[in-house]
């Protein structure tokens, strides 16, 4: 009997170590949604983006202080911080107070002034929702006023 080609034996620890990975595929229904609904704060990120170019929309980020340019810039999350979730709230999840800091174009200046903001992002049913806060927000501790 000829020799088996060494590229294709693979060592009783590599397949022990595919025959478990698989195995916990299987208990899991193949992965993708079983970390999905793991992860309390999956699709946070996306979210915060969303904020992000909701931002960038408004009236404050309008000016354009360069051709092409954004009337806004250097956005940068400061804060996150977890909030409790009432015994009331169904299908809750998730509740996260943010707060973001950016540089807007101020026109009659020629420069740019700093902003910020802050948002509670809800994670309900596996997604998430943004409530824009009117009262400033600590960018280091997330407290707000």
């Amino acid at each position: 009997m000829r020799d088996p080609n060494p590229e294709q034996v693979l060592s009783k620890p590599t397949l022990t170590a595919i025959i478990g990975c698989l195995t916990l595929l299987s208990l899991t229904g193949c992965g993708q949604a079983a970390r999905k609904s793991a992860d309390p704060y999956d699709g946070l990120p996306q979210a915060i983006l969303s904020w992000h170019a909701d931002v960038e929309k408004t009236a404050a980020c309008s000016g354009k202080p360069t051709a092409g340019g954004n009337g806004c810039q250097a956005f940068e999350v400061g804060c996150k911080i977890e909030q409790p979730i009432g015994p009331s709230e169904a299908g809750v999840t998730a509740r996260i107070l943010a707060a973001m800091s950016w540089n807007a174009w101020n026109a009659a200046r020629g420069d740019f002034d700093p902003a910020s903001g802050g948002a509670v992002f809800t994670k309900t049913n596996g997604n998430w929702a943004r409530r824009d806060l009117s009262t400033p927000v600590n960018l280091t501790t997330c407290a707000t006023s």
